[in-house]
């Protein structure tokens, strides 16, 4: 009996430990963290590089939601361009919501770091979180915003012109008061932020492990990239309109090291407009604007 007292409490004390390591750093009960996934989810659950997402408390399927279900915009238009420096205010609505929904986000820059901070303004509906061993802030939903579907938000953009990613993730849930039969919405949002120093438009961009040039062949509707790496890499590339909508996405493999020239044919029609393809590179996001006449 001692030996089974003793292994459940070891039991209990590595769960403990688990959730301490991803919450802040605080001691979390069990129950606790039921009540904390209902007014806002442990952080590092949003799918960005180095965490993991939703399903790792709700027992449910992890689907696309680049597809427009999870829409993210600068207060309600279709841009996703901003002056570096300025306060904006985000609107994220899930189009594909039930009578009970959850979500959690955080915007990183091309080098996996924290990108500006978040203010709340709508404390009823939305609240902060904090990973201090990740230096990353969230915004997450409370008990009483689970009942919409629609959440509001200010982000403090950077000073520095570049190409941010908000990672989202969102819950539909079958409101079953459990974890299981729930459906998770990850999804990637680019925002390009321009200023005096904004290279937001060259083609070829350059990293310390990798480089990338890509360009679009309308007469031929192929998007052709060019890569070079230095180490293995697992690339994908995803297409979006000005309006955050995913256009194209398609993983690409893994990459040996060396220069590698890819023709990427598309059966969607890309129409007249701004669209911006995001390489990730191993999960960092490299972005290109261009722009089809």
């Amino acid at each position: 009996m001692k030996k089974k007292i003793l292994f459940g409490t070891l039991i209990l004390g590595l769960v403990a430990f688990q959730y301490e390591t991803n919450y802040e750093g605080k001691f979390i009960s069990y129950h606790q963290l039921e009540k904390l996934n209902t007014s806002g989810g442990i952080t590092s659950q949003t799918g960005a590089p180095g965490e993991q997402n939703c399903t790792g408390c709700h027992a449910g399927s992890v689907q696309d939601g680049n597809n427009g279900i999870n829409l993210l915009t600068i207060d309600g238009t279709s841009g996703n361009t901003f002056e570096a420096g300025e306060v904006l205010t985000m609107n994220l609505t899930l189009t594909d919501a039930t009578s009970k929904n959850g979500f959690q986000l955080v915007v990183l820059d091309e080098n996996n770091e924290m990108a500006g901070s978040f203010t709340i303004t709508d404390s009823q509906r939305t609240q902060l979180r904090q990973n201090n061993q990740l230096g990353r802030q969230y915004v997450t939903h409370t008990a009483a915003g689970t009942s919409s579907n629609s959440w509001n938000f200010e982000w403090n953009t950077p000073e520095e012109a570049g190409t941010y990613m908000f990672y989202l993730a969102s819950n539909r849930t079958n409101a079953n008061n459990g974890s299981s039969g729930d459906i998770v919405h990850l999804s990637n949002h680019t925002f390009i932020g321009e200023g005096e120093d904004n290279t937001t438009n060259v083609k070829s961009i350059s990293k310390n492990d990798f480089s990338t040039s890509f360009n679009y062949l309308s007469e031929l509707n192929q998007f052709k990239l060019e890569i070079e790496n230095s180490e293995l890499a697992n690339i994908t590339l995803n297409i979006i309109d000005i309006q955050g909508k995913s256009m194209f996405f398609r993983d690409l493999g893994t990459f040996t090291p060396g220069d590698h020239s890819e023709i990427i044919p598309i059966q969607e029609t890309l129409n007249s407009g701004i669209y911006i393809a995001t390489i990730f590179f191993n999960n960092r996001p490299v972005s290109h604007k261009f722009s089809v006449n």
